[in-house]
C-alpha cells in the first residue's frame, strides 16, 4: 500500500486505542502546545487568574455642542448662521449701493459738471446743471446734498467744507452757494481788487479770467482800461519789464509775456533789459 494509506491506518488505530470501551465514536488526542509541555516537565503550568483585569478599552469622550432651540423650533446654530448670512447680504447690498452712487457721481463729473469758484463760472448755471443731472440719476434732495461736495473743486470745495451750512439740507446748501458766488457789481469789484498773478499760475488763463470779471462790471471795457487794471496785479519785476514796452492791446501783452519768459530763463537771442 502507499504511504498515504499507511498514515491513515496508523491514525485510525491510535484513535481506537485511546477510546474507552463501549464507545464507538472515535476521539482525537489533544495535542499540547510547546509551552504546556515545557511547564509540564519543569514546573507547574501557568494558569490565568480568574479575576485578572480585562483589557482597558479607550474611553471615548463625546463633546456635544450646546445647541438651543428658539421659539420657532430652530436650533441656535442655524439661527446664528442665518443671521450671519443676512448680515453678509446686507453688507454686500450696501457696498453695491455705494458703488452705484459713486458711478452716478463720476458720470456727472465726466460730463463736465463741476465748480471751482473761478470768476468765469456762474453758480446759478452750475446748480441748475447739477439738479438736472440729479433728476436723471434719480436723486432726491438728500442725495443731491450728500453728493454735492464730490462735484466741487479747489477753493469752492474748501469754502464749502469750512462753512457752517447744514450739508444734509439741499435747499440750505443752494442758498449758501448762491450767497458765496452769485455775481453782483460790488462783489465782482472786490474780486478784481483781490486778484494777484503768481508765477505758478497760467498767465493766459489769468488774463482770460481777469477779462471776464471786468466784462461783468462793464461789457464795453476797452483794452486800454483792461491794461490799466491788470498791470498792478502783476509781480513788481514783471511790471518793470513791461513798462518799457509798447503795449496797447491784449495781444501785445501776450507777446511781451513770451519775451518775459525768455528773459527769466536767460535765453540768448533777446536784448531785453530792465529799465
Amino acid at each position: 500500500m502507499s504511504s498515504d494509506s499507511e498514515t491513515e491506518t496508523e491514525t485510525t488505530a491510535e484513535t481506537e486505542a485511546d477510546s474507552p470501551e463501549g464507545e464507538s465514536t472515535p476521539k482525537k488526542k489533544k495535542r499540547r502546545s510547546f509551552f504546556e509541555n515545557w511547564n509540564g516537565l519543569f514546573g507547574k503550568p501557568v494558569k490565568s487568574e480568574p479575576n485578572s483585569p480585562e483589557k482597558i478599552k479607550p474611553k471615548v469622550i463625546v463633546i456635544q455642542a450646546d445647541v438651543h432651540t428658539n421659539s420657532n423650533g430652530e436650533s441656535s446654530n442655524n439661527t446664528t448662521n442665518h443671521n450671519n448670512t443676512e448680515e453678509r447680504d446686507n453688507t454686500e447690498q450696501t457696498e453695491q449701493a455705494e458703488m452705484e452712487e459713486l458711478r452716478k457721481t463720476l458720470t456727472i463729473l465726466t460730463r463736465g459738471i463741476n465748480f471751482s469758484g473761478s470768476p468765469t463760472e456762474d453758480i446759478l448755471v452750475f446748480i441748475k446743471q447739477y439738479e438736472n443731472e440729479g433728476t436723471v440719476q434719480g436723486w432726491d434732495n438728500a442725495k443731491l446734498a450728500d453728493n454735492f461736495a464730490n462735484v466741487l473743486r479747489g477753493k469752492a470745495l474748501e469754502n464749502y467744507l469750512n462753512s457752517d451750512v447744514n450739508k444734509k439740507d439741499w435747499p440750505q446748501v443752494k442758498a449758501e452757494m448762491r450767497l458765496m458766488y452769485q455775481k453782483n457789481p460790488l462783489k465782482v469789484k472786490k474780486m478784481l481788487e483781490e486778484m494777484k498773478y503768481s508765477e505758478e499760475d497760467n498767465f493766459f488763463s489769468y488774463v482770460s479770467d481777469f477779462t471776464k470779471l471786468m466784462e461783468q462790471m462793464d461789457d464795453t471795457v476797452t483794452d486800454k482800461e483792461f491794461l490799466e487794471k491788470i498791470r498792478p496785479t502783476l509781480p513788481l519785476e514783471m511790471q518793470k519789464f513791461l513798462a518799457g514796452r509798447e503795449i496797447d492791446t491784449k495781444k501785445q501783452l501776450m507777446s511781451e509775456y513770451k519775451n518775459w519768459v525768455k528773459y527769466r530763463k536767460n535765453i540768448p537771442g533777446t536784448d531785453d533789459e530792465l529799465t
